[in-house]
């Protein structure tokens, strides 16, 4: 039966994290037919047959998650659901199978994140097309699809990122507090908006810097950000106006124009909400 994630699956059936990672059971569960309990319970068994290494089956699950969250935005909250289903997997007994509940399976998953998150920010830079998934998924689209997903494991405070908001500071500065082309902004802009719009209250209610001269490696390159260095109230205002002025830009397409005033509206609500 086809589902609205068919295409994809078509796109990647001969990949390794796919073959590894999940194969009919990640399916099964996107189209509703397993529980993410029992999802997370098959896709995480070792297969005696192909004999992976621990690091490996791990990486290839959690490749498939990350790959499907680039091409797949429907997908973002049952990825979440699965997430949390093997986070609390039973600790396994069997020598040589993975074990989920420890430290090396979150840190993996860090490490994987932060692979695909430069990867996608290194062809938004060269111009060029992943290669993997779905190829008709326009590049911004991928980007913007990652941050939003990576958005949303922060508010579900999932796999350890419920404060990872220091790659969202990097974005910020990268679009708002440069100056950009409206080829730039159309490709950057979207996926800096995902992150005010699903974790604008995790980056609003950042600690504000002390010192003028706090070491901030997300703060080193602002060119338009005059104030003190680090986070602040003041400059989060900031960011919500030059939302304002983005949306002013002579050939922004309609689009990113409502986006802006989106994320304008979105950040008033994050001030006026309570903690």
């Amino acid at each position: 039966m086809a589902t609205e994630y068919s295409d994809w699956f078509d796109a990647i059936r001969n990949e390794g994290y796919y073959v590894n990672g999940g194969r009919p059971v990640f399916e099964a569960y996107l189209s509703g037919t397993v529980t993410p309990e029992e999802a997370a319970t098959q896709m995480t068994l070792r297969d005696p047959s192909r004999k992976l290494p621990a690091h490996t089956k791990i990486g290839r699950v959690w490749n498939l998650l990350l790959f499907c969250a680039e091409d797949c935005p429907s997908g973002y909250g049952t990825i979440i659901d699965l997430l949390r289903a093997i986070s609390v997997l039973p600790k396994t007994t069997e020598r040589g199978a993975v074990d989920w509940t420890d430290n090396d399976a979150r840190t993996a998953w860090g490490w994987l994140w932060r692979d695909s998150h430069d990867s996608l920010w290194s062809d938004t830079i060269s111009k060029s097309r992943a290669d993997r998934g779905l190829a008709t998924i326009p590049l911004s689209q991928k980007w913007s699809n990652f941050q939003a997903f990576s958005a949303a494991c922060v508010t579900a405070k999932i796999m350890g990122m419920d404060n990872e908001v220091f790659f969202a500071l990097i974005l910020i500065v990268n679009v708002l507090e440069k100056e950009r082309t409206v080829a730039e902004l159309e490709m950057n802009a979207p996926a800096v908006a995902q992150w005010l719009l699903l974790a604008g209250k995790s980056i609003f209610n950042q600690k504000a810097e002390k010192c003028e001269n706090a070491d901030c490696a997300w703060d080193r390159e602002s060119e338009l950000w005059k104030g003190k260095r680090g986070y602040s109230r003041e400059r989060w205002i900031f960011w919500k106006e030059r939302w304002v002025v983005l949306a002013g830009m002579d050939g922004l397409c309609e689009e990113m124009r409502e986006t802006c005033r989106k994320v304008v509206v979105a950040m008033g609500k994050v001030e006026r909400a309570k903690k």
